[in-house]
């Protein structure tokens, strides 16, 4: 999400500065940009938020993100972010590198803050849902603390765990 911190500091920058020159430039060597597609987008500087409407898309080198909606709140200083919302039809899909099968989280929001002690979390409500090949974890609350590398599932957490091979029928 650093990454995405990044950008969405340059759209909140370029809102406030006029674009004196275009370039075509590619990134530097090294470092893959966030790219956010949306049908719509407002930013509102006094309150220092972004708003992205009408299939929001979200593409990193570490994740991939579709959402109906999706609102940045900017910190203080406008250097950073302070949270992002994501809402409706939300699908966060990141690949493992271990087994090259895809994890793909599913639910009405995501809510993404950083901690202090805690660092970035996601957490992830209305019916969540995170499947890897046919394994399935549910509950009420998925919460992915992404610098712990942990994941808690809250209220009724049920887990579907098959062994390799095909499912038993």
């Amino acid at each position: 999400m650093k990454t995405t911190t990044s950008l969405l500091a340059l759209i909140l920058f370029l809102s406030l500065h006029p674009l004196r020159a275009q370039t075509t430039e590619a990134p530097p060597a090294g470092k893959n940009p966030t790219v956010i597609t949306s049908d719509k987008l407002r930013v509102d500087t006094e309150k220092r938020i972004g708003i992205f409407t009408g299939n929001v898309r979200v593409k990193d080198s570490r994740f991939d993100m579709d959402s109906d909606d999706m609102t940045v709140y900017f910190s203080q200083n406008q250097k950073g972010v302070e949270q992002i919302v994501a809402k409706g039809n939300v699908v966060l899909t990141q690949k493992d590198e271990k087994s090259g099968t895809p994890g793909v989280a599913r639910g009405d929001q995501a809510v993404y803050t950083t901690k202090p002690g805690i660092g970035a979390e996601i957490v992830l409500t209305g019916n969540p849902t995170l499947t890897q090949g046919q394994n399935i974890i549910s509950g009420k609350v998925i919460r992915f603390l992404r610098d712990q590398n942990r994941l808690v599932v809250e209220q009724g957490a049920k887990l579907i765990l098959y062994e390799s091979g095909d499912p038993k029928k």
